[in-house]
């Protein structure tokens, strides 16, 4: 039993419905009438089926589809209404509906058709639920492969593919079912795929192979997939099956394993030290050649066969060895880093050595590397001994930096000071937290106390790591914390060898800006042979006198009254008064310039009330006796105890004028200086950057990330940033940036970080200059020094030679070893050449190698033997280096007659040569062409020797005089635009292209000068065609426009402005046509394919929408436009704005729809009523049947069927107008109409062209089926129907028949209502829906012999439009 819910406002259908339905005894009925209670109803009650009418109060038929859809899924759903517009039926299949049937006409057969479609809609569900559930599970195993699962025919066409296929392909799949979609699959591998599909067979269906694929994006990835091959009964194949995953991963793997490997031997070969991987009982297994070096025995003689051991000082080897076991129990017990001593078996020479060892991980092996340091050690033997002799000056050097570190603090920032003395300062600076653990020594501290690395004790204890008697520690702290510092306080202290040393520390407690205790910190320095130390204390005492004397600062000390007490000699030498005049004679303020003396008088007036009130430091301005003025910082402090003060004065004014300076080098230096925050945005730059970089100002790029906006990579800046970050700084460092249209440049950059005067980091700044062109010249010679075949040498300025190449090892008999930064080129030539070669050297560095008449030299070859040649010196462009190429005299011979051959052959070109070639030497022409020649009218023996400048007109001789001053200066000159007068008078456009002659005496150049008038006055006249162009759209009402293959506006007029609502042009130009514009963006597809078929398109309708989202009708006309070589590159057209035209044809339909309104709601109510009378009088008829009274009811039957029709009249001629007319394609509506009409054994022949299209109302497709549908039903003898076109000024479509024909009579009448064997309806309707547009209909037959029908068609109303 299928249970059904049937919904409808009319209760008495739902009556007479449920009695139909139930009478099969194969449906239960549950009623409902309306769609609302319907809905309430289906939230806790399940059907099979729906049955619902459309028209109904609240929610109607397709909004209750729609509600069942979202809520119940796929239940059956049927509409059955009396309501049989297209679009409700369209929209309902649409919707989801499986079925649409119209009331009206025998319940009886309607009924049967009803229980029909719905035993069908009821199964069909059941089936597609078995079919799903059964799919689903399939499903669920294949999607849940990570594999790439799919199968295809031999032919390639895919078949299946899972949803992992598709992610890693990046299709979907509706797109490559049914193709034939082959992977990319590289050249190189195709054949092994090839072979292995060939393989497969019946009897060895399964085969792997792996292979690489390239993905969309270009980048290769490793496959692995397992075929099967699938075979029919017969044995034929039917299709393959694959299962396939990246194995990419795995592949690199597997290839940086080799990489790592080949990496790791190389490395171990090349590494610089002497290196051995020594096993656990200190055998030797392996050994490079650095080892060998050091050693003097071959490799071959040591690995696996020698202990190191036997190499190693007899004073070190005990040591060595325990270190060797003990690493072997503990790595961490054993150092890693330590000194030793070798000892060459071939020579006999002793080398010191740091070796450093590492337990390889998962081994008992070792790896050891030596490092030779023997020359480094006695360097820095010899530079102990001089910092030892220094350290005298310490004390006293101290105490200056205490006296003058404010004043310091001015001129520079405090904490780069502080770096720069803690770095070279010989005491040791020490601080611990308040634990004693060691958290910082100065670099001093290694040779102080015999570390090699000052880390090796930070985080210890100084009391265990440094002290000699740890207790010792207690009783300093004891001392420091009675007055929270101590001043030279003696301890011993343990170095790293475990040797006791003295030494003197100052030292205090530190503490955070809120006064947090955080640890101790001092100076200590060593004091262990205290009878020198007061030797060196007399010569420190000495030493500050000289200091004083010699401090480069001034220096005066002043009593109360301003009298110049002392005054050294830097205050002497400045002021230009003897010391004798000075000292206890003349004041300070003598020397003052007046504007700041009132100032300086008060502070001096000040101090001596109160030392702290006036500032300790101020700038003021000194005058000596010849009034000259220096700039000074000056900072006085008052001497305890006395009235007097000692001022302390640096001359600033060098500092002051490179200020100066350095404004003027920032605004003109041809490099770019930058500053950068802490975050990367740019702060500072100098205006260079707008010629470098391409910048119109400073303002684009103030405040922007520098990695987005100047860097061509931005993962570049990170790669820079951690080269700072290890080193600090960066000097000649090489990066990509971009210009601002894009353009890459190469650059080199030095660049620091810097500080405030606190010391906290800021930022990055430095310099960079464009190597753009460097670098292509590298380029260049490098390949010409690698691949000219002819031997090459690259020196340094000293002649040192830097570089080689192959040919010339081959050719001198030289290793790169032996030659490369070992000799001089002038140590290869012969002696007696020699002196010439320097010469030669000198007069090509000043560009007058050119004097040397002879630069044949005879050089030596590492045997001994000597050859003669050709040498040539070149300058490589951007560097202090030369490039220098030898050529044997007799290879020079024959390429000698091969240079003249040459010239002759160039010159034969230069004269055939369309344009004209000038060389010059300064503004001196030396040579010109045939064609340059005729130009001037002259022999050239006439024009040589004469000026460049008579080759234009005197207006651009100053252009050509600087465009030849700049190329001299090696300025590169783009082309440019001169004119001349011929000698007929006529003036000619020429481009000049220019070039420099190098290895000449004089300024030499190459031009070639084309002759580009017919170009120019092209030009010219093209402006003025634009012109007259440009005036005639701007004033044009309707939109021009033209717009790229792409649909991006390139130019669009003033009233496409208007129309768009914008303010200007520009901003429309680069707007995209389709998204910005078209209301319907398929509509531009539209005109884009009718456009493609014909090249042009006329009065194209459709919409577009404004700016402010206004609705525009318009009618598009355009065709493509081309290049001068005739390629398409773009559209342009008309739009005709028909908007208000438009409106009042909208204006007509709405008044037609609101008339048809009340029809239409009177017609439902009746024709609802109509089916019911209908099915009641069927029930009436079937039960009256043998009885008087049947006939009765066969004429009410009767009657209710003629209502009936009338009705459906109605509702057909209300349709008539309500649509806007539309192109229609006249061939396939007729055969959509022929479809519809049940033909019997009539023949329809359907000729009508293809590409025929008809503006008509859209019932046109049912004109065409009433005429096929009257065909059929009277023409009696009727066999075949044929459509076909005339064509004339109007388009005639003709339907003809070999029927009976109509009789002259009637051929009129048939068009009125009311004539004919029915109602004589349908022709009255077919002429009243053709009218709309123009188009009429008449009969045109001979009686006898068939209908004819000519439909003629006005010329604007019919077009062709290709097809494919």
């Amino acid at each position: 039993m299928i249970s059904v819910l049937y919904v409808d406002d009319d209760l008495t259908l739902l009556e007479l419905g449920k009695l139909f339905l139930e009478r099969t005894g194969e449906f239960q009925v549950e009623l409902r009438d309306s769609a609302v209670e319907a809905v309430e109803l289906l939230k806790n009650t399940s059907f099979d089926i729906i049955l619902s009418d459309y028209e109904m109060p609240v929610m109607n038929g397709l909004e209750f589809l729609k509600e069942v859809r979202s809520t119940l899924g796929e239940i059956p759903f049927i509409l059955f209404t009396g309501r049989g517009r297209e679009e409700v039926v369209i929209q309902a299949l649409n919707d989801g509906a499986d079925y649409y049937l119209q009331k009206g006409g025998d319940p009886k057969p309607q009924f049967v058709e009803l229980t029909h479609k719905m035993k069908l809609a009821v199964q069909r569900r059941n089936i597609g639920i078995e079919l799903k559930e059964s799919e689903q599970r399939y499903r669920e195993v294949v999607e849940t492969q990570s594999e790439f699962i799919c199968r295809f025919t031999p032919g390639g066409i895919t078949v299946f593919v899972n949803e992992a296929y598709c992610n890693y392909f990046g299709i979907k799949r509706e797109e490559i079912i049914g193709q034939r979609f082959i992977p990319d699959i590289p050249e190189d591998d195709r054949e092994k795929v090839h072979t292995h599909f060939a393989l497969l067979t019946q009897d060895s269906p399964v085969g792997e192979i792996e292979h690489r694929i390239r993905m969309p994006d270009g980048s290769l990835r490793w496959h692995r997939w397992r075929d099967l091959a699938i075979f029919n009964e017969k044995g034929t194949l039917i299709e393959y099956q694959s299962l396939g995953r990246d194995i990419t991963d795995r592949k690199q793997v597997e290839e940086e394993l080799k990489q790592f490997e080949s990496l790791y031997r190389a490395v171990f070969e090349n590494t610089g030290a002497a290196s051995i991987i020594i096993g656990p009982t200190t055998l030797i297994l392996r050994a490079n050649s650095g080892w060998e070096k050091l050693t003097g025995v071959p490799i071959a003689e040591q690995e696996n066969k020698l202990s190191w051991t036997k190499f190693i000082d007899e004073d070190d080897v005990k040591r060595m060895v325990e270190y060797h076991h003990i690493r072997r129990k503990d790595p961490s017990l054993a150092p890693t880093v330590y000194e030793c001593r070798t000892h060459n078996e071939a020579d006999g020479s002793v080398h010191t050595c740091i070796v450093h060892v590492d337990v390889i991980p998962g081994s008992d092996n070792s790896i050891a590397s030596l490092v030779d340091i023997t020359n480094q050690k006695q360097y820095a033997e010899e530079v102990q001994a001089a910092n030892e002799e220094l350290t005298a000056t310490q004390e006293e050097l101290q105490a200056q930096f205490e006296e003058l570190k404010r004043n310091q603090e001015i001129i520079q920032e405090s904490e780069e000071k502080y770096r720069r003395i803690l770095e070279n300062m010989q005491d040791v600076y020490y601080q611990t937290d308040k634990e004693g653990k060691i958290i910082l020594t100065s670099p001093s501290a290694t040779s102080v106390l015999g570390y090699p690395d000052n880390t090796e004790y930070y985080g210890k204890n100084v009391a265990d790591a440094l002290y000699y008697n740890p207790e010792d520690r207690k009783v300093f702290l004891t001392a420091i914390e009675k007055t929270g510092k101590v001043e030279n306080y003696e301890v011993t202290l343990r170095k790293g060898d475990g040797t006791p040393i003295t030494v003197l520390t100052s030292s205090h407690r530190y503490y955070d800006n809120t006064g947090n205790y955080l640890g101790i910190e001092g100076l200590f320095r060593d004091i262990s042979e205290r009878k020198q130390m007061e030797i060196r204390l007399n010569e420190s005492e000495n030493l500050h006198r000289a200091v004083f004397d010699n401090t480069g600062t001034i220096i005066l000390v002043v009593e109360s009254d301003n009298t110049i007490v002392y005054a050294n000699k830097k205050f002497v030498q400045l002021s230009g008064y003897s010391k004798e005049k000075l000292e206890g004679k003349m004041c300070w303020t003598d020397f003052i310039m007046p504007e700041d003396l009132i100032k300086m008088k008060e502070y001096h007036r000040i101090r001596r009330a109160n030392p702290a009130s006036p500032p300790p430091v101020y700038p003021f301005r000194f005058v000596d006796r010849f009034g000259k003025m220096r700039y000074c910082i000056n900072n006085v402090a008052m001497i305890p105890g006395t009235e007097r003060s000692v001022a302390s004065a640096i001359d600033i004014t060098d500092q002051v004028i490179a200020e100066t300076e350095y404004h003027t080098i920032f605004e003109n230096i041809q490099d770019v200086f930058y500053r950068s925050d802490s975050e990367g945005k740019i702060i500072l730059i100098s205006p260079s950057v707008i010629t470098v970089l391409g910048y119109e100002s400073l303002s684009e790029l103030i405040g922007k990330k520098i990695a987005e906006t100047l860097y061509l990579n931005p993962q570049d800046r990170e790669t820079f940033l951690r080269d700072m970050k290890e080193h600090g700084s960066v000097t000649n460092y090489e990066v990509q940036l971009k210009k601002k249209d894009g353009t890459p440049i190469t650059v080199l950059t030095s660049s620091h970080y810097y500080y405030d005067h606190q010391g906290n980091y800021l930022g990055i700044e430095g310099i960079f200059r464009d190597i753009t062109e460097r670098k292509q010249i590298e380029i260049l010679y490098k390949t010409i020094f690698d691949k000219t075949g002819i031997p090459m040498l690259i020196l340094n300025e000293d002649l040192v030679i830097s570089d080689m190449n192959a040919e010339f090892e081959q050719a001198f008999g030289y290793t790169r070893s032996e030659i490369i930064g070992q000799l001089q080129w002038p140590d290869l030539i012969a002696d007696e050449d020699r002196g010439r070669m320097i010469e030669y050297y000198a007069l090509q560095k000043k560009n007058l190698s050119a004097l040397l008449e002879n630069n044949a030299f005879t050089y030596v070859l590492k045997n001994g033997e000597t050859k003669d040649g050709m040498v040539c010196i070149t300058t490589i462009p951007g560097t202090r280096k030369s490039l220098i190429s030898i050529e044997n005299i007799a290879d020079l011979e024959e390429t000698r007659t091969k240079l003249k051959s040459t010239e002759e052959e160039m010159n034969q070109l230069l004269n055939q040569l369309p344009d004209y070639v000038i060389i010059h030497e300064g503004e001196t022409i030396v040579y010109v062409n045939d064609e340059g020649a005729r130009l001037m009218g002259k022999p050239p023996e006439e024009i040589i020797g004469t000026s460049v400048l008579s080759f234009a007109t005197p207006e651009y001789h100053d252009l050509l005089i600087q465009n030849i001053g700049f190329r001299y200066q090696g300025i590169s000159i783009k082309p440019y635009l001169i004119e001349v007068a011929i000698p007929s008078g006529e003036r000619r456009w020429l481009e000049v292209r220019s070039a420099s002659l190098a290895g000449r005496l004089k300024d030499t150049t190459l031009a070639v000068l084309t002759d580009v008038t017919e170009q120019k006055k092209a030009e010219i006249a093209l402006k003025e065609s634009e012109l007259q162009y440009r005036t005639i759209i701007e004033n044009m009402q309707d939109l021009v426009y033209r717009a790229d293959l792409s649909g991006n506006l390139i130019m669009i007029s003033p009233a496409g402005v208007r129309l768009a609502g914008f303010s200007s042009a520009d901003e429309m130009i680069g707007c995209n046509i389709s998204h910005m514009f078209y209301s319907n963006p398929g509509e531009r597809e539209n005109l884009l394919e009718l456009l493609q078929k014909d090249e042009k398109v006329t009065n194209f309708p459709t919409s577009l929408v404004d700016k402010h989202g206004n609705i525009h009708q318009v009618t598009v006309s355009s065709q493509f436009y081309r290049d001068i070589h005739g390629n398409i590159i773009g559209i342009e057209g008309i739009l005709h704005d028909v908007t208000e035209i438009k409106k009042a044809e909208e204006a007509v339909l709405l008044a037609n729809r609101k008339l048809n309104l009340l029809t239409k709601i009177t017609r439902h109510d009746i024709n609802n009523q109509l089916v019911a009378l209908l099915g009641y009088l069927t029930i009436l008829d079937e039960s009256l049947m043998g009885s008087p009274e049947h006939e009765f009811a066969e004429k009410a039957v009767s009657i209710a069927e003629r209502i009936s029709s009338i009705i459906q009249f109605t509702k057909q001629y209300e349709e008539i107008g309500v649509k806007s007319p539309i192109w229609q394609n006249i061939r396939k509506i007729t055969c959509d109409a022929s479809e519809q009409v049940h033909l019997g054994s009539v023949i329809i022949k359907n000729d009508i062209s293809e590409d025929i299209e008809v503006f008509a109302d859209p019932l046109l497709v049912k004109i065409i089926y009433n005429l096929i549908e009257n065909a059929v039903r009277y023409g009696e003898t009727i066999t075949t129907i044929r459509f076909y076109e005339e064509e004339a000024s109007n388009m005639v479509l003709i339907c003809e028949d070999d029927g009976v024909g109509v009789i002259p009579e009637e051929k009129e009448r048939i068009f009125e209502r009311g004539y004919g064997r029915n109602t004589g309806l349908g022709l009255a309707l077919c002429r009243d829906i053709l009218t709309i547009t123009d188009i009429s209909i008449i009969e045109t037959g001979e009686f006898g012999r068939g209908a004819r029908f000519e439909i003629s068609i006005p010329s604007t109303g019919w077009r062709k439009i290709p097809r494919d």
